[in-house]
């Protein structure tokens, strides 16, 4: 059973008290020939100092030492340590079942909870195992990959950018914080190139960012109200003031936020005729349709945004249906007794296309009713009158 011991990359880390199960999983595993390294650990002091010094495969984590007793869960920091800090796999095998745990293995698809006193609860963790492996190595090759892209932004921006920020008169202090931003700008631009090149198409779903991760409400952050339900598109709000008007700190405060309000993507479907399903098939022209109507910024003043699992469903955002909310703090606004709060937001360069399409319906002057068509005749006129000398002149 081999492993790369540093990586932990195929390594099953097993932290459990009871010594004659966890060599009896060990027995199990080998039986089924899985390419794994399995480590033991007794004592959950040394189980944490041993996980944070490798990236398990898997864990499989025992909660109580000994006998289970409900106000001495030895196995909590390492469970803290998992999902705080180096997230791996989890399986908890525990001789007792605690509903809180039980909940957080249920919504999550790696994790899983097993009462190893229960008949057939050593197939069970091993079938787990077997499920979660993949999954687990690739997680620690994700953290690899990023960590020598993390290397590589790092020595660029000391090697190449460092010359040019010394030579500017400022601060010792200020210099290294210049150092350290350039660095995370290297960072975030390398990241979304390499994302680019690698994916030929991405997912639609794949332009939110979720859970936000700005410390103040960005122009693309989606809110739903508190009184709203998830499937129902007029609970949610896009906002639309800039970004750069929410940073905290500005010289004058902003209070307020504009929003647009969102529609069924139905109402999108029949403002812009586009075609649906017929007898469960839509043809070729119809899918053109779509195609060409979704990679617009905005069509009949509906910009479209795809469901992201079951926190965002299909919906449009109403570019000519707007209100004001009073920001409450980073993530909440509020319009009169109905508080939202922000769910996720909408990433560049798809933040970028939605301000292109509230620009096309917020910055386009009215215009009186022209006579097209005798325009389009002056100007076919004027042209069938230039001559070949005259073309040869302007070239």
């Amino acid at each position: 059973m081999k492993s790369n011991s540093t990586t932990g990359e195929n390594t099953i880390l097993i932290i459990e008290d009871d010594l004659d199960f966890a060599e009896s999983l060990k027995l199990k595993m080998e039986e089924s020939s899985l390419p794994v390294e399995v480590t033991i650990i007794k004592d959950f002091r040394m189980g944490l100092e041993h996980l944070k010094s490798i990236s398990p495969a898997v864990v499989v984590l025992d909660i109580f030492e000994g006998k289970p007793q409900y106000d001495k869960k030895e196995g909590l920091p390492v469970w803290d340590e998992i999902w705080n800090n180096s997230f791996s796999p989890l399986i908890f095998a525990s001789a007792a079942r605690l509903e809180e745990f039980v909940h957080i293995a249920d919504k999550h698809p790696l994790i899983k909870y097993v009462v190893k006193t229960e008949a057939g609860a050593m197939d069970h963790l091993l079938q787990g195992i077997k499920c979660f492996l993949p999954f687990g190595g690739g997680i620690n090759r994700i953290k690899k990959s990023l960590l020598k892209d993390y290397a590589i932004a790092t020595q660029k921006a000391l090697t190449e950018t460092v010359p040019h920020i010394w030579a500017g008169e400022i601060e010792d202090k200020e210099k290294i914080s210049l150092i350290e931003n350039t660095t995370r700008r290297r960072l975030a631009g390398l990241l979304r190139i390499k994302a680019e090149e690698e994916r030929e198409k991405v997912f639609a779903w794949e332009q939110y960012i979720y859970p936000a991760v700005a410390p103040h409400l960005l122009m693309g952050d989606i809110l739903i109200s508190a009184k709203g339900r998830s499937d129902n598109p007029s609970a949610f709000r896009v906002v639309l003031t800039p970004s750069c008007d929410l940073v905290p700190g500005q010289k004058e405060t902003v209070e307020n936020v504009l929003v647009a309000k969102c529609v069924p993507i139905r109402s999108y479907c029949e403002k812009c005729s586009l075609p649906k399903l017929k007898d469960g098939k839509i043809k070729e022209e119809g899918k053109k349709r779509w195609r060409s109507s979704l990679s617009q910024a905005q069509m009949a003043g509906l910009h479209p945004l795809p469901q992201y699992s079951d926190l965002i469903p299909h919906m449009a955002i109403s570019l000519r249906e707007l209100e004001i909310l009073q920001i409450i703090d980073s993530e909440k606004a509020r319009s009169g007794d109905t508080e939202f709060t922000r769910i996720a937001s909408i990433d560049s360069p798809f933040r970028e296309h939605l301000a292109w399409a509230y620009l096309q319906i917020a910055g386009r002057p009215g215009m009186p009713n022209r006579d097209m068509d005798s325009w389009i005749e002056a100007i076919l006129k004027d042209l069938s009158t230039i001559t070949t000398e005259e073309i040869t002149t302007e070239e």
